[in-house]
């Protein structure tokens, strides 16, 4: 499934699968990639422990903070025993993009890839294949993965969601504002920090009210992309200036510190207004907004359900775990008469691994999600 809620699903269901199944493919990446594989594998691996960081951002004062800190210092901790051999690989992709964007350079800067290039080998090498960095991570994010069901999430309403939320945006408004006054590259790169962190929450939250939810997701994706940039620029910048030091630029230093001041220049006229759209609302009046969407939108994917209907659907979910085919097509059969039908129950009740249990039932009965209506006396 998708990084985003599911209507189908309460809150705490929601937030347990969205974390598992980052956690899941980023195992599975390092566990199976090879050779020239590796790079992607670690690329996607990264991204995929920040994003379940962010949700742990979202919901920290529901899960505590001392799980918070304890999971998100774990989660922290993988990623920075790969980054090695991303950033390597990055200083070598922010050359090839600056070929891209002046062909007429791509000469001058070919010895500087060379040796960027040799470097993000022996890199990876060393911090991948002698260090055994993959299989530990995958290990240690197995470990954390496990952890995931145990933590407390027990309300399901935009409470659990509403702190996060807030902080995300409050912190984001004023690192960029920071950034905007003084556009050093540590205030550059916390302000792409911050706006990723709404980027990924917009994404989970996108379903509320898909148009426009759409438009904010596209907004700060695209602001983190030029922020993002712009801090890969920096590094590329720093990693030049030290090899010229070295005598170990090519002789290309000159050119890629022209190019890389040039392009920060360009990105920088892009993102200023792109953030001010972005950061238009105050914290109080944003989170506003989301609460009465969300809670709107959970409001309209409500399943009124009979006494009966209820308890025919619950009878064909038991019987799928444990009855045999007869007593499954029967159930099916009583169910139908209802007026209730598989697409139904596709629509209404989570699905996981292709079908819903009689606990996923009871657990939207409880939450509200699936509304038994009350029998007339």
């Amino acid at each position: 499934m998708a990084y985003r809620l599911d209507a189908r699903e309460t809150l705490p269901q929601g937030i347990r699968r969205i974390v598992s199944e980052q956690l899941d493919g980023a195992v599975e990446g390092v566990r199976t990639a090879t050779g020239d594989e590796r790079d992607r594998a670690v690329h996607d691996a990264r991204k995929r422990l920040k994003k379940s960081r962010a949700v742990l951002r979202l919901v920290r004062d529901e899960v505590g903070s001392k799980t918070c800190k304890r999971e998100n210092q774990a989660l922290r901790d993988v990623g920075r025993s790969l980054s090695a051999s991303r950033d390597a690989a990055v200083l070598v992709e922010t050359v090839d993009r600056l070929d891209a964007q002046v062909p007429l350079a791509r000469r001058s800067l070919a010895p500087l890839r060379v040796v960027l290039e040799q470097r993000r080998r022996e890199t990876a090498a060393q911090a991948l294949d002698e260090g055994g960095a993959l299989a530990a991570a995958a290990d240690e994010i197995e470990e954390i993965r496990a952890r995931v069901e145990g933590w407390r999430l027990r309300k399901d309403g935009f409470s659990v969601l509403e702190d996060g939320l807030r902080r995300t945006y409050h912190r984001g408004s004023e690192g960029f504002a920071e950034a905007r006054e003084d556009p050093s590259d540590k205030r550059m790169h916390e302000a792409r920090k911050r706006v990723k962190d709404l980027w990924y929450h917009a994404r989970i939250l996108e379903p509320v009210w898909p148009g426009p939810m759409d438009q904010l997701v596209e907004a700060t994706d695209e602001l983190g992309d030029r922020l993002g940039e712009d801090h890969d620029l920096a590094v590329l910048a720093d990693t030049v200036r030290a090899l010229a030091r070295e005598g170990a630029d090519g002789g290309a230093g000159e050119t890629a510190l022209t190019l890389v001041e040039n392009r920060r220049a360009e990105l920088r006229a892009e993102v200023w207004p792109l953030g001010r759209r972005v950061y238009a609302d105050k914290p109080k009046p944003f989170v506003r907004r989301m609460r009465i969407l969300y809670r709107t939108w959970r409001d309209e994917h409500v399943w009124q359900l009979s006494p009966e209907s209820a308890e025919r659907v619950r009878e064909l979910l038991e019987t799928r775990e444990v009855g045999d085919e007869i007593e499954q097509r029967r159930a099916g059969e009583r169910l139908r008469r209802h007026g209730i039908h598989d697409e139904d129950l596709a629509a209404h009740l989570p699905q996981r691994n292709g079908a819903s249990t009689p606990v996923d039932f009871d657990e939207l009965v409880k939450h509200g999600r699936v509304r038994v209506q009350k029998q007339k006396t």
